[in-house]
């Protein structure tokens, strides 16, 4: 299962996340490999901020209580019984376009989602499906399909959601 929904949140709704992550306000958090967990790459840097982690406690702070509506919603969407964790991404210009190390975000069954904040460039592979980044787009699909993102080569950044939730 690969499936695509433009406008998915309201437009108000959509423009504070938008106009929050990309303020001032936002705390990012540098990482060496936006991917994975390994050693940095050359160009596969960027930020990110955890949102939600089912095993360890989630700060309560204005970032999470503006993103968990958006993550109930793709859950409910989902017909999953929880959230088993979020993340929000940021990454950064590279002139070459690279492709980042396809994965899939988990060992065990589990969807997955993807939840464009911005417009950018930087195609998220999922399976042989390229999906482009439209701000207000989210692209949900079974977790065990292997995937990829791409660093945009004519945006500034690409900023994501990147969600996990339970099959069961």
């Amino acid at each position: 299962m690969i499936e695509i929904y433009d406008d998915f949140l309201t437009p108000s709704y959509h423009k504070e996340i938008l106009d929050f992550v990309s303020s001032g306000k936002m705390e990012w958090f540098y990482t060496p490999n936006i991917t994975t967990l390994t050693g940095p790459e050359l160009g596969l840097h960027g930020f990110s901020s955890h949102l939600y982690d089912v095993d360890r406690d989630t700060p309560n702070n204005p970032l999470v209580s503006l993103i968990l509506p958006c993550l109930f919603q793709i859950q409910d969407y989902l017909n999953s019984p929880r959230i088993i964790r979020a993340r929000l991404d940021m990454t950064l210009y590279h002139p070459y376009c690279i492709s980042h190390q396809e994965h899939t975000d988990m060992d065990i069954p589990h969807y997955s989602a993807v939840y464009y904040v911005n417009d950018s460039d930087g195609n998220t592979i999922i399976g042989d499906m390229k999906v482009a980044p439209k701000a207000n787009r989210v692209v949900v699909f079974d977790g065990d399909i292997v995937h990829n993102g791409h660093s945009p080569c004519k945006h500034n950044n690409r900023i994501i959601i990147n969600s996990n939730y339970d099959v069961r």
